[in-house]
């Protein structure tokens, strides 16, 4: 299935002519354009697919016998996956600047699950847009909040980044990971718990061998991070009305800074 088709990105970056039915009819405005993708030339395919067969998975994953997915899991699942591949770009890039990337280099701290942590802000980078980021632009947060506020959320009185990130440092104290939702909102399974459930699906989603009819090859790593946030804002409108917004928004988000400092060993 061609992601392509059907792809809908939040803020336009670049406007580029419309070929004849090769993207969804929500993408034109009355001049005949569309929103440029953060991806091009070579990668078009690889992302574009990845996107398509990642969203699809997710969604029949996780679907009952209605076709319908749990929504509160739905968004931890993609936000634990954005997370996680945030960590993996932020460490190669560490690992390609010189740096040591293993304790005592990096902080670690024992948390009451039984997990070790990484400590640090950095983590963050590639979740939350920084101009002063080479990568800026592929941030997962500025994605999905575009997202939302397109399906009409007010950003008043929703939380911050810095909150969330907040939240999660508290919960290093929790026998059991709470999202800053409610109690019947929580996701069927933590981050780290649902992480390793899809992942070996989600790999294959990234490296386009889930089809191999149609493998135009692996989605680099450096646009993975965007990949979720393109996944995360199409469930928003496949859900649209369905869910309340900022419970998708604050799940995803929050799942995503869990999982980026989950040790770079969990899922091996």
């Amino acid at each position: 299935m061609t992601f392509g088709k059907r792809f809908a990105p939040p803020a336009p970056s670049k406007r580029i002519k419309v070929g004849s039915g090769n993207l969804a009819e929500s993408l034109r405005d009355d001049s005949g354009v569309y929103t440029g993708l953060p991806w091009d030339g070579a990668d078009y395919a690889p992302c574009n697919y990845a996107v398509g067969h990642l969203r699809d998975y997710l969604w029949s994953a996780l679907s009952r016998r209605n076709n319908r997915p749990h929504p509160e899991t739905l968004f931890c699942a993609i936000g634990s996956i954005a997370g996680f591949i945030n960590q993996k770009h932020v460490f190669l890039k560490l690992r390609e600047a010189g740096y040591m990337i293993a304790p005592p280099a990096i902080d670690t701290i024992n948390a009451r699950n039984g997990l070790t942590l990484y400590k640090g802000s950095a983590l963050s980078v590639g979740l939350i847009s920084d101009p002063k980021n080479k990568q800026h632009g592929l941030e997962f947060w500025p994605i999905i909040l575009n997202a939302a506020i397109d399906a009409g959320m007010d950003v008043d009185g929703q939380p911050t980044p810095e909150s969330m990130q907040q939240h999660i440092n508290e919960q290093v104290e929790a026998r059991i990971v709470q999202l800053r939702v409610g109690m019947h909102q929580q996701p069927i399974l933590q981050p780290h718990e649902l992480l390793k459930v899809v992942w070996p699906v989600v790999e294959r989603c990234f490296s386009g061998e889930i089809d191999l009819d149609d493998n135009f090859g692996r989605a680099k790593l450096a646009y993975q991070c965007a990949i979720c946030g393109y996944v995360a804002q199409q469930f928003i409108e496949k859900l649209d009305g369905q869910f309340p917004v900022g419970v998708a928004l604050t799940i995803a988000m929050e799942s995503a800074l869990y999982t980026s400092r989950l040790p770079s060993t969990f899922l091996d």
